[in-house]
């Protein structure tokens, strides 16, 4: 067995200050109206991180003390509604997942949606202690490197695939380079016969000169070339970038016009979200009060009044005073079918009270579709405000990437730009260097009475010529080599990439299916437990209630189906589902459904608390079942209940705590 927890409790609800210690097990507050077991309950679920808590009225603070293991954690509760919790919690910090299937109060989310007759969201409230959330931004993550691996394999294949384009250029320049190695050889010969007709020793005062200006030349004209390809690759690349970037523009348009077909501005969606939320909270109250005044006349009608004053006054009331002290079981106060009517002391007839629960009912009805409305409206609200972010996320994606893709344009151009400039320079040189050849020429033909020195420069001339073409032939076709063994590589790599890709692709699988066998499996606990819940619990004509995963457009859906029991003893499904529970049978349902989601997530260990509150429509003898079913799940479970009821706890070994009148009023 674990540590008593010591709980003070000062300015919350009806509570000046208030110390109760419970012990490990079963405790069950037991007392009549305005005793404040409800605020000592939820100022303990809020002194366990929650904030169920309310100030009392005029207090500037609240303080909620939880004493355990020797260690003591104080929550503050200020005037604005604000809690200030320890930040050295020894349970979960994260009680919103939890809180649905630990803290059975009457405005339980769970319970609220069966009482609203909307199952809609049992599939999120189900899974909220599953950390879906971790695990979808993992698989977005995993997507992202997909993508950029099925680009990286595309920009491979492409240039795996140029091996043929390559090979064809490597052969062309190897041709090319054989004719003007024939063309040097015969060039040579021609140099070596005009070296024979040149007199012998009658060399130009200019062929030193000439050769220099030539070896300069030669240079250039590589340099030229060299460049040339250069400034071609650089353009190729400036054009695919612009195009890159041109269709980031026109995406970008296109999300602009899409966000400004929101004609409202996020704060206006904002205000209108709030103030919706706050008509919602608002009918939800109504909704609440209405049931109790439906429930109350139905337990008028039934002659059971127990618990009607704790449920009507609720523990705003502090004062001693018992309005309803008065009221008699309809057993003991109808005359000729009249009752005394407990506020004004006339007499009024069953019928009357049955056209009032009637026309209590009607209301109830209405409150619910303006209730769904609402939801509704605030659904909207809701996926429009998303629908603007994941729009101005994007437009913000596409800016940072445009900035990138217009920075690598400027480099190009930049790049393209210097490129031409030395480029204009060096042919500027070569085109000077051609003319002072030309004139150095004219000079030795001057000089040349034969004719043979002359003969003899320009052979030297056109051989060097060649010579220096076909070294840019060669330059040339080690840099297709290069490429053609990079594009070999790439083949290579293909593979590699290939074989990332798809393990990256089954981790993204394996995730989604982790999500759905995770879903799957607390499907089948939660069915498992809600069918020992619904025998243990023996509601005629109530067979079973059960949870099916859907998935609609991506999404997962729980769909809540109830099997009755027809005369023949033959079971069938409600085809109505949820609208024919009775509301007895929808509050156990849902206390159920909730506490199948305690078992099915093992939160014993995150939230050892297990908080009942305002189950009057559960009979006595059910409530012992239940709590002797989850006598050993939890470490402490403790339960608001009505004397009457609480008699009935006999099954579990449980600490009873008397509230009086003014129980914890102050202490």
């Amino acid at each position: 067995m674990g540590d008593d927890v010591t709980v003070e409790v000062e300015n919350i609800g009806g509570i000046d200050n208030a110390v109760e210690t419970l012990a490990p097990g079963a405790t069950i507050l037991s007392g009549a109206n305005a005793t404040n077991r409800t605020s000592f309950l939820r100022a303990l679920a809020t002194g366990l991180g929650g904030s169920q808590a309310t100030l009392q009225s005029g207090a500037e603070e609240g303080h909620i003390t939880i004493k355990i293991g020797g260690e003591e954690y104080t929550t503050t509760v200020d005037d604005a509604g604000g809690f200030t919790h320890p930040s050295d919690y020894p349970f979960t910090a994260d009680t919103d997942t939890v809180a649905p299937f630990s803290w059975l109060f009457v405005d339980n989310e769970i319970r609220k949606a069966f009482r609203n007759n909307d199952t809609s969201q049992l599939a999120s409230i189900a899974m909220k202690p599953v950390d879906t959330d971790q695990i979808e931004s993992e698989v977005d993550s995993l997507k992202q490197q997909r993508d950029a691996l099925d680009e990286e394999i595309g920009e491979l294949e492409a240039q795996h695939d140029r091996r043929v384009e390559i090979e064809s250029t490597i052969q062309s320049l190897i041709d090319e380079r054989d004719e003007l190695t024939e063309q040097i050889e015969k060039q040579r010969e021609a140099v070596a016969e005009a070296e024979e007709k040149s007199q012998e020793g009658a060399e130009s005062d200019y062929e030193d000169e000439i050769s220099e200006l030539a070896d300069e030349k030669g240079e250039l004209s590589s340099s030229i070339n060299r460049d040339e390809r250069k400034l071609e690759r650089s353009k190729s690349s400036l054009a695919e970038a612009e195009d890159d970037l041109n269709s980031l523009r026109e995406e970008y348009s296109t999300v602009q016009d899409r966000l400004d077909e929101i004609d409202v501005s996020p704060e206006t969606v904002r205000g209108e979200r709030r103030d919706i939320q706050q008509q919602l909270d608002e009918t939800n109250e109504l909704i609440e009060s209405l049931d109790t005044v439906i429930q109350f006349n139905r337990d008028v009608l039934s002659g059971d009044i127990s618990g009607v004053q704790d449920v009507l006054q609720g523990e705003s009331q502090t004062s001693a005073a018992d309005p309803l002290a008065g009221l008699s079981s309809p057993d003991d106060t109808a005359v000729d079918g009249e009752f005394e009517c407990w506020t004004c002391g006339s007499s009024t007839s069953r019928d009357a009270v049955e056209g009032q629960l009637s026309v209590l009912k009607n209301q109830r009805k209405e409150l619910s579709a303006q209730q769904s409305e609402l939801e509704s409206e605030l659904s909207d609200l809701q996926e429009q405000e998303r629908k603007h972010e994941s729009l101005v996320d994007r437009l913000e994606s596409l800016q940072s990437k445009e900035q990138e893709l217009e920075r690598v344009c400027e480099e190009y151009t930049e790049q393209i730009d210097d490129l031409e400039t030395e480029i204009a320079e060096n042919r500027e040189r070569h085109d000077e260097l051609t003319d002072e050849i030309a004139t150095l020429r004219e000079k030795v033909e001057e000089d040349d009475e034969s004719g043979d020195s002359t003969e003899l420069l320009d052979a030297q001339l056109k051989l060097q010529e060649l010579e220096n073409d076909r070294e840019d032939i060669e330059e040339e076709i080690a840099t297709a080599r290069d490429e053609m063994e990079a594009a070999e590589k790439a083949g290579e790599r293909i593979e590699t990439v290939r074989e990332r890709r798809e393990e990256t692709a089954e981790r993204i699988t394996s995730l989604i299916d982790r999500v759905d066998e995770r879903e799957e499996e607390i499907v089948e606990r939660f069915n498992n437990h809600m069918d020992d819940l619904i025998t243990l619990l023996n509601y005629e004509n109530l067979s079973r209630v059960a949870i099916t995963r859907k998935k609609r457009n991506g999404e997962t859906h729980f769909d809540l189906t109830i099997t009755r029991e027809a005369e023949d003893g033959s079971g069938f499904i409600d085809p109505e589902g949820i609208q024919t529970l009775s509301e007895s049978e929808g509050e156990i349902v849902a206390i159920s459904f909730a506490l199948a989601g305690y078992l099915a997530h093992d939160l014993q260990d995150e939230m050892p608390f297990l908080l009942f509150d305002s189950v009057e429509m559960v009979d006595g003898e059910r409530l012992d079942r239940l709590f002797n079913y989850f006598s050993d799940a939890a470490e402490y479970m403790i339960a608001a209940l009505l004397e009457d009821d609480a008699a009935y706890i006999t099954s579990v070994d449980a600490t009873v705590v008397e509230f009086g009148e003014a129980a914890l009023a102050e202490t």
